[in-house]
């Protein structure tokens, strides 16, 4: 297995005045290990295509994941952000997919 350490991204919205909510990013490190490691090109009718990873990366749950699940969003690896696209709870560890890049929830 291989091993990580790196940022996962929470975002939050949140009310910063009274009637006004703001998404907010908060990044956490957190090691972890790489169970499966690929890579695909998604096709296009565009020049270059995206390429998407198919990564599973495993982190022991703590109290400030299991409070924040709902907003994981995103994990930095190999100085990209890449969206998450599935959380699968395996106490006491959860497992995380990740795919395409991550574009700011656009």
């Amino acid at each position: 297995m291989t091993k990580f350490y790196g940022k996962i991204g929470f975002v939050k919205t949140i009310e910063t005045t009274p009637g006004i909510w703001k998404p907010t990013t908060i990044e956490v490190d957190y090691p972890g290990d790489i169970t499966k490691l690929s890579r695909r090109f998604d096709h296009s009718d565009k020049v270059n295509d995206d390429i998407s990873l198919n990564v599973q990366l495993s982190v022991v749950i703590n109290p400030f994941i299991e409070e924040n699940l709902e907003f994981i969003r995103y994990i930095k690896y190999m100085n990209a952000s890449w969206k998450v696209t599935a959380i699968d709870l395996k106490p006491p560890r959860i497992v995380l997919s990740i795919g395409g890049i991550y574009n700011n929830g656009e």
